[in-house]
Protein backbone atom coordinates (compact mmCIF):
# COMPACT_ATOMS: atom_id res chain seq x y z
CA UNK A 1 0.00 0.00 0.00
CA UNK A 2 2.76 2.28 1.15
CA UNK A 3 4.88 1.58 -2.09
CA UNK A 4 1.96 2.12 -4.24
CA UNK A 5 0.56 5.48 -2.77
CA UNK A 6 4.37 6.54 -3.33
CA UNK A 7 4.28 5.80 -6.92
CA UNK A 8 1.04 7.45 -7.37
CA UNK A 9 2.39 10.83 -6.17
CA UNK A 10 5.32 10.57 -8.14
CA UNK A 11 3.49 10.05 -11.25
CA UNK A 12 1.37 12.71 -10.09
CA UNK A 13 4.58 15.19 -9.30
CA UNK A 14 5.66 14.55 -13.44
CA UNK A 15 2.48 14.79 -15.07
CA UNK A 16 2.38 18.44 -12.77
CA UNK A 17 5.65 19.32 -13.88
CA UNK A 18 4.93 18.57 -17.94
CA UNK A 19 1.75 20.55 -17.40
CA UNK A 20 3.59 23.81 -16.34
CA UNK A 21 6.43 22.93 -19.07
CA UNK A 22 3.66 22.95 -21.40
CA UNK A 23 1.90 26.21 -20.31
CA UNK A 24 5.39 27.87 -20.46
CA UNK A 25 6.12 26.69 -23.71
CA UNK A 26 2.42 28.22 -25.03
CA UNK A 27 2.84 31.30 -23.28
CA UNK A 28 6.18 32.02 -24.57
CA UNK A 29 4.94 31.33 -27.90
CA UNK A 30 1.95 33.75 -27.38
CA UNK A 31 4.48 36.74 -26.23
CA UNK A 32 6.00 36.36 -29.57
CA UNK A 33 2.79 37.14 -31.15
CA UNK A 34 1.88 40.07 -28.42
CA UNK A 35 0.75 43.39 -30.95
CA UNK A 36 2.96 46.20 -30.14
CA UNK A 37 0.85 48.82 -28.43
CA UNK A 38 0.71 52.22 -29.77
CA UNK A 39 -1.35 55.45 -28.44
CA UNK A 40 -3.79 57.71 -30.01
CA UNK A 41 -4.83 61.35 -28.49
CA UNK A 42 -6.58 63.92 -30.71
CA UNK A 43 -9.57 66.22 -30.80
CA UNK A 44 -12.14 63.50 -31.92
CA UNK A 45 -15.55 66.22 -30.55
CA UNK A 46 -15.82 69.56 -31.00
CA UNK A 47 -14.05 72.64 -33.02
CA UNK A 48 -10.79 70.82 -34.06
CA UNK A 49 -12.39 67.84 -34.79
CA UNK A 50 -11.56 67.72 -38.02
CA UNK A 51 -7.72 67.60 -37.67
CA UNK A 52 -8.31 64.91 -34.62
CA UNK A 53 -10.78 62.47 -36.85
CA UNK A 54 -8.94 62.91 -39.87
CA UNK A 55 -5.59 62.14 -37.54
CA UNK A 56 -7.00 58.83 -36.71
CA UNK A 57 -8.12 57.58 -40.12
CA UNK A 58 -4.64 57.96 -41.09
CA UNK A 59 -3.30 56.26 -38.65
CA UNK A 60 -5.07 53.49 -38.73
CA UNK A 61 -4.70 52.92 -42.43
CA UNK A 62 -0.77 53.11 -41.83
CA UNK A 63 -0.98 50.78 -39.25
CA UNK A 64 -2.70 48.19 -41.46
CA UNK A 65 -0.70 48.47 -44.23
CA UNK A 66 2.30 48.30 -41.68
CA UNK A 67 0.38 44.55 -40.10
CA UNK A 68 -0.34 43.69 -43.23
CA UNK A 69 3.41 43.64 -43.83
CA UNK A 70 3.92 41.30 -41.00
CA UNK A 71 3.83 44.09 -38.62
CA UNK A 72 7.31 44.61 -36.30
CA UNK A 73 9.74 42.17 -35.87
CA UNK A 74 6.88 39.71 -36.46
CA UNK A 75 4.14 41.46 -34.13
CA UNK A 76 1.27 43.39 -35.51
CA UNK A 77 0.46 46.89 -34.33
CA UNK A 78 -2.17 47.82 -31.95
CA UNK A 79 -3.74 50.97 -31.67
CA UNK A 80 -5.57 52.42 -28.67
CA UNK A 81 -7.47 55.93 -29.28
CA UNK A 82 -8.32 58.52 -27.14
CA UNK A 83 -10.58 61.43 -27.23
CA UNK A 84 -8.37 64.11 -25.96
CA UNK A 85 -11.23 66.99 -26.24
CA UNK A 86 -8.84 69.74 -28.18
CA UNK A 87 -7.81 70.59 -24.52
CA UNK A 88 -4.98 70.83 -22.63
CA UNK A 89 -6.53 69.20 -19.69
CA UNK A 90 -7.84 66.48 -21.78
CA UNK A 91 -4.00 65.76 -23.38
CA UNK A 92 -2.54 65.36 -19.97
CA UNK A 93 -5.29 62.81 -18.84
CA UNK A 94 -4.69 60.69 -21.71
CA UNK A 95 -1.07 60.44 -21.78
CA UNK A 96 -1.34 59.15 -17.95
CA UNK A 97 -4.16 56.24 -19.23
CA UNK A 98 -2.15 55.30 -22.36
CA UNK A 99 1.65 55.25 -20.14
CA UNK A 100 -0.35 52.80 -18.02
CA UNK A 101 -1.36 50.48 -20.52
CA UNK A 102 1.78 50.12 -21.78
CA UNK A 103 1.60 52.07 -25.05
CA UNK A 104 5.42 52.53 -26.76
CA UNK A 105 4.83 55.78 -28.09
CA UNK A 106 1.64 58.13 -28.24
CA UNK A 107 0.62 59.74 -32.35
CA UNK A 108 -0.61 63.10 -30.81
CA UNK A 109 -1.09 65.95 -29.95
CA UNK A 110 -2.59 67.95 -32.77
CA UNK A 111 -2.56 71.40 -31.04
CA UNK A 112 0.64 73.48 -30.25
CA UNK A 113 -0.49 74.18 -26.87
CA UNK A 114 -1.27 70.47 -25.75
CA UNK A 115 2.12 69.52 -27.09
CA UNK A 116 3.72 72.04 -25.26
CA UNK A 117 1.83 71.44 -21.76
CA UNK A 118 2.74 67.55 -22.61
CA UNK A 119 6.24 68.16 -23.01
CA UNK A 120 6.64 69.62 -19.82
CA UNK A 121 4.64 68.03 -17.30
CA UNK A 122 6.24 64.27 -18.78
CA UNK A 123 9.71 65.26 -19.54
CA UNK A 124 10.87 62.56 -17.02
CA UNK A 125 8.43 60.32 -17.56
CA UNK A 126 9.03 57.00 -20.53
CA UNK A 127 6.44 58.58 -22.91
CA UNK A 128 7.53 59.47 -26.61
CA UNK A 129 4.88 62.18 -28.37
CA UNK A 130 4.89 61.79 -32.10
CA UNK A 131 2.95 64.86 -33.64
CA UNK A 132 1.07 64.68 -37.09
CA UNK A 133 0.00 68.73 -37.27
CA UNK A 134 2.26 70.22 -33.93
CA UNK A 135 4.12 73.20 -35.70
CA UNK A 136 5.21 75.52 -33.05
CA UNK A 137 8.87 76.85 -33.17
CA UNK A 138 9.03 76.89 -29.17
CA UNK A 139 9.67 73.04 -29.70
CA UNK A 140 12.12 72.97 -32.50
CA UNK A 141 15.76 72.04 -31.92
CA UNK A 142 15.42 70.36 -28.46
CA UNK A 143 16.25 67.00 -27.41
CA UNK A 144 13.33 65.65 -25.53
CA UNK A 145 10.24 63.51 -25.89
CA UNK A 146 8.26 65.18 -28.59
CA UNK A 147 8.71 64.12 -32.03
CA UNK A 148 6.99 65.74 -35.25
CA UNK A 149 6.33 64.78 -38.90
CA UNK A 150 4.69 68.63 -39.68
CA UNK A 151 7.67 71.33 -39.96
CA UNK A 152 7.85 74.74 -37.59
CA UNK A 153 5.49 77.25 -38.77
CA UNK A 154 7.89 79.76 -39.31
CA UNK A 155 8.65 78.75 -42.74
CA UNK A 156 5.23 78.96 -43.47
CA UNK A 157 4.41 82.12 -42.11
CA UNK A 158 7.53 83.59 -44.17
CA UNK A 159 6.37 81.87 -47.22
CA UNK A 160 2.86 83.55 -46.53
CA UNK A 161 4.31 86.68 -46.24
CA UNK A 162 6.55 86.75 -49.41
CA UNK A 163 3.06 85.70 -51.30
CA UNK A 164 1.28 88.43 -49.70
CA UNK A 165 3.89 91.11 -49.96
CA UNK A 166 4.81 90.12 -54.17
CA UNK A 167 1.58 89.04 -55.25
CA UNK A 168 -0.96 91.03 -53.47
CA UNK A 169 0.53 94.48 -53.18
CA UNK A 170 1.70 94.28 -49.49
CA UNK A 171 -1.66 95.27 -48.42
CA UNK A 172 -1.86 96.40 -44.46
CA UNK A 173 -2.66 93.46 -42.40
CA UNK A 174 -4.68 92.83 -39.50
CA UNK A 175 -3.96 89.80 -37.19
CA UNK A 176 -6.47 87.89 -35.47
CA UNK A 177 -5.59 85.09 -33.64
CA UNK A 178 -7.41 82.07 -30.97
CA UNK A 179 -5.28 83.08 -27.93
CA UNK A 180 -6.73 79.16 -26.83
CA UNK A 181 -3.92 77.94 -29.15
CA UNK A 182 -1.12 80.73 -28.50
CA UNK A 183 1.84 78.05 -28.96
CA UNK A 184 0.78 77.79 -32.39
CA UNK A 185 -1.00 80.86 -33.21
CA UNK A 186 0.89 83.86 -31.65
CA UNK A 187 4.22 82.35 -32.93
CA UNK A 188 2.94 82.13 -36.83
CA UNK A 189 1.39 85.56 -36.16
CA UNK A 190 4.86 86.78 -35.07
CA UNK A 191 7.09 85.01 -37.86
CA UNK A 192 4.18 86.74 -40.37
CA UNK A 193 4.85 89.95 -39.06
CA UNK A 194 8.64 89.67 -38.73
CA UNK A 195 9.10 88.70 -42.25
CA UNK A 196 5.95 90.64 -43.92
CA UNK A 197 7.58 94.27 -42.26
CA UNK A 198 10.61 93.01 -43.78
CA UNK A 199 9.52 92.98 -47.11
CA UNK A 200 7.93 96.62 -46.73
CA UNK A 201 4.66 95.29 -45.49
CA UNK A 202 2.54 96.73 -42.36
CA UNK A 203 1.24 94.14 -40.28
CA UNK A 204 -1.72 96.89 -38.54
CA UNK A 205 -2.64 95.37 -35.27
CA UNK A 206 -4.05 92.64 -33.42
CA UNK A 207 -6.54 90.96 -32.25
CA UNK A 208 -7.09 88.10 -29.61
CA UNK A 209 -9.95 86.20 -29.13
CA UNK A 210 -11.66 83.17 -27.10
CA UNK A 211 -13.78 81.70 -29.11
CA UNK A 212 -16.10 80.30 -26.27
CA UNK A 213 -16.86 83.96 -25.93
CA UNK A 214 -19.87 85.73 -27.20
CA UNK A 215 -19.49 88.09 -29.84
CA UNK A 216 -15.75 88.28 -30.86
CA UNK A 217 -16.71 87.79 -34.85
CA UNK A 218 -19.05 91.14 -34.39
CA UNK A 219 -16.04 92.87 -32.04
CA UNK A 220 -13.52 92.01 -35.08
CA UNK A 221 -16.32 93.55 -37.87
CA UNK A 222 -15.75 96.97 -35.85
CA UNK A 223 -12.63 97.00 -35.57
CA UNK A 224 -12.32 96.39 -39.26
CA UNK A 225 -14.54 99.24 -39.55
CA UNK A 226 -11.97 101.57 -37.35
CA UNK A 227 -8.69 100.69 -38.46
CA UNK A 228 -9.57 99.92 -42.08
CA UNK A 229 -6.85 96.60 -42.49
CA UNK A 230 -6.36 96.08 -46.04
CA UNK A 231 -6.21 92.16 -45.41
CA UNK A 232 -6.81 89.89 -42.52
CA UNK A 233 -5.02 86.98 -41.28
CA UNK A 234 -6.96 84.46 -39.04
CA UNK A 235 -4.85 82.17 -36.64
CA UNK A 236 -7.63 80.08 -35.66
CA UNK A 237 -9.29 76.78 -35.73
CA UNK A 238 -11.45 75.59 -39.04
CA UNK A 239 -14.85 76.54 -37.56
CA UNK A 240 -13.67 79.65 -36.29
CA UNK A 241 -12.22 81.17 -39.46
CA UNK A 242 -15.28 79.98 -41.41
CA UNK A 243 -17.50 81.53 -38.63
CA UNK A 244 -15.64 85.01 -38.98
CA UNK A 245 -15.43 84.82 -42.68
CA UNK A 246 -19.29 84.75 -42.87
CA UNK A 247 -19.58 87.65 -40.81
CA UNK A 248 -17.19 89.73 -42.69
CA UNK A 249 -18.37 88.94 -46.03
CA UNK A 250 -21.77 89.83 -44.05
CA UNK A 251 -20.93 92.75 -43.22
CA UNK A 252 -19.98 93.91 -46.71
CA UNK A 253 -16.19 93.61 -46.16
CA UNK A 254 -14.12 92.24 -49.16
CA UNK A 255 -10.51 92.45 -48.11
CA UNK A 256 -8.27 89.33 -48.55
CA UNK A 257 -8.63 87.03 -45.85
CA UNK A 258 -5.03 84.64 -45.23
CA UNK A 259 -5.27 81.95 -42.89
CA UNK A 260 -3.46 79.24 -41.10
CA UNK A 261 -2.74 76.21 -42.18
CA UNK A 262 -4.51 74.65 -39.61
CA UNK A 263 -7.80 75.89 -40.64
CA UNK A 264 -7.18 74.96 -44.32
CA UNK A 265 -9.67 72.13 -43.85
CA UNK A 266 -12.81 70.51 -45.88
CA UNK A 267 -14.32 71.96 -43.20
CA UNK A 268 -13.52 75.60 -43.73
CA UNK A 269 -15.37 75.08 -47.01
CA UNK A 270 -18.20 72.90 -45.47
CA UNK A 271 -18.92 75.82 -42.93
CA UNK A 272 -18.20 78.92 -44.57
CA UNK A 273 -19.01 78.25 -48.63
CA UNK A 274 -18.38 81.47 -51.01
CA UNK A 275 -17.17 83.34 -47.77
CA UNK A 276 -14.17 81.72 -47.91
CA UNK A 277 -13.51 81.41 -51.50
CA UNK A 278 -9.99 83.22 -52.62
CA UNK A 279 -8.12 82.35 -48.77
CA UNK A 280 -5.06 81.93 -48.84
CA UNK A 281 -2.55 80.05 -46.96
CA UNK A 282 0.26 78.26 -47.34
CA UNK A 283 1.71 74.63 -45.72
CA UNK A 284 3.74 71.06 -46.86
CA UNK A 285 0.04 69.58 -48.07
CA UNK A 286 -0.24 69.71 -51.64
CA UNK A 287 -3.73 67.96 -52.21
CA UNK A 288 -3.57 68.58 -55.93
CA UNK A 289 0.10 66.48 -56.18
CA UNK A 290 0.34 63.88 -59.16
CA UNK A 291 3.82 62.39 -56.81
CA UNK A 292 2.88 58.44 -57.10
CA UNK A 293 3.59 58.17 -52.97
CA UNK A 294 0.47 61.15 -52.45
CA UNK A 295 -1.83 59.06 -55.25
CA UNK A 296 -1.09 55.62 -53.74
CA UNK A 297 -1.52 57.09 -50.29
CA UNK A 298 -5.14 59.12 -51.14
CA UNK A 299 -6.56 56.55 -53.01
CA UNK A 300 -6.05 53.58 -50.40
CA UNK A 301 -7.15 56.27 -47.92
CA UNK A 302 -10.49 56.81 -50.01
CA UNK A 303 -10.85 53.27 -50.30
CA UNK A 304 -10.79 52.54 -46.76
CA UNK A 305 -12.93 55.55 -45.35
CA UNK A 306 -15.17 56.49 -48.26
CA UNK A 307 -13.80 60.33 -48.42
CA UNK A 308 -10.26 62.21 -49.98
CA UNK A 309 -7.98 62.62 -46.95
CA UNK A 310 -6.57 66.19 -45.76
CA UNK A 311 -3.46 67.39 -44.09
CA UNK A 312 -4.18 65.80 -40.55
CA UNK A 313 -4.85 62.34 -42.42
CA UNK A 314 -1.83 62.47 -44.34
CA UNK A 315 0.87 63.48 -41.37
CA UNK A 316 -0.49 60.82 -38.69
CA UNK A 317 0.02 58.31 -42.01
CA UNK A 318 3.40 59.29 -41.85
CA UNK A 319 3.72 59.46 -38.06
CA UNK A 320 2.89 55.79 -37.75
CA UNK A 321 5.21 54.76 -40.75
CA UNK A 322 8.04 56.62 -38.87
CA UNK A 323 7.11 55.17 -35.89
CA UNK A 324 7.17 51.34 -37.22
CA UNK A 325 10.52 52.47 -39.05
CA UNK A 326 12.16 53.60 -35.42
CA UNK A 327 10.40 50.00 -34.19
CA UNK A 328 11.95 47.72 -36.28
CA UNK A 329 15.25 48.82 -35.23
CA UNK A 330 14.36 48.46 -31.23
CA UNK A 331 12.33 45.08 -31.61
CA UNK A 332 9.30 46.74 -31.23
CA UNK A 333 10.12 47.90 -27.41
CA UNK A 334 10.33 51.13 -26.11
CA UNK A 335 14.19 50.73 -25.00
CA UNK A 336 15.84 53.05 -27.34
CA UNK A 337 12.85 54.01 -29.01
CA UNK A 338 13.89 58.35 -28.62
CA UNK A 339 17.15 57.28 -30.58
CA UNK A 340 15.73 55.20 -33.49
CA UNK A 341 13.44 58.24 -34.36
CA UNK A 342 16.56 59.79 -34.55
CA UNK A 343 17.41 58.00 -37.27
CA UNK A 344 14.52 57.65 -39.43
CA UNK A 345 15.80 58.51 -43.03
CA UNK A 346 13.59 58.74 -46.43
CA UNK A 347 10.62 57.21 -45.43
CA UNK A 348 7.98 56.79 -48.43
CA UNK A 349 5.98 58.54 -46.99
CA UNK A 350 2.03 60.21 -48.09
CA UNK A 351 3.94 63.05 -49.53
CA UNK A 352 7.37 61.26 -50.55
CA UNK A 353 10.11 60.79 -48.42
CA UNK A 354 10.73 62.64 -45.53
CA UNK A 355 13.60 62.30 -42.80
CA UNK A 356 14.41 63.08 -38.86
CA UNK A 357 16.89 65.23 -37.37
CA UNK A 358 18.75 64.48 -34.82
CA UNK A 359 16.52 66.44 -32.68
CA UNK A 360 13.03 64.81 -34.14
CA UNK A 361 12.21 67.55 -36.50
CA UNK A 362 10.95 67.37 -40.06
CA UNK A 363 12.03 69.26 -43.04
CA UNK A 364 9.33 69.69 -45.95
CA UNK A 365 8.50 71.31 -49.41
CA UNK A 366 6.09 74.70 -48.37
CA UNK A 367 2.93 75.46 -51.24
CA UNK A 368 0.50 78.48 -51.05
CA UNK A 369 -2.81 77.44 -51.64
CA UNK A 370 -5.95 78.64 -51.72
CA UNK A 371 -9.90 78.33 -52.03
CA UNK A 372 -11.23 78.44 -55.94
CA UNK A 373 -14.69 77.20 -56.68
CA UNK A 374 -15.35 75.43 -53.08
CA UNK A 375 -12.41 73.22 -53.65
CA UNK A 376 -8.69 73.60 -52.14
CA UNK A 377 -6.31 74.34 -54.74
CA UNK A 378 -2.36 74.61 -54.90
CA UNK A 379 -1.03 77.89 -56.41
CA UNK A 380 2.41 77.37 -56.39
CA UNK A 381 5.29 75.47 -54.77
CA UNK A 382 7.90 77.61 -52.55
CA UNK A 383 10.68 75.73 -51.53
CA UNK A 384 12.43 72.80 -50.41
Amino acid sequence: MAAAKYFFLIKRLFFMMLLLVLVAGVCSGCGEDKPVLIGFSGPLKGKYADLGVQGRNGARLALEMVNARGGVDGRPLAMVVHNDNGSIEGALKADERMMGQGVVAVIGHFLSVQSLAAVEKFADRPLILISPTTSTPLLSGLKDIFFRVMPSNENWAAALASFAASEMGAPSVLMIMDADNKGYTATFCEAFAHRYVQLGGEASGEFHFFSNSKGWEQAVVDRIAVNKPQALLVAASASDAASLARRVRLAGETLPIMITPSSYTKELVALAGSAVEGVITSMSYDENSEATEFLAFKNAYLNRFGTDPQFAAAFAYDAILALADALGRTGGKSTGLAKALTEVRDIPGSMGPFTLDENGDVNRTHFVVTVRNRALKTLSRVQE
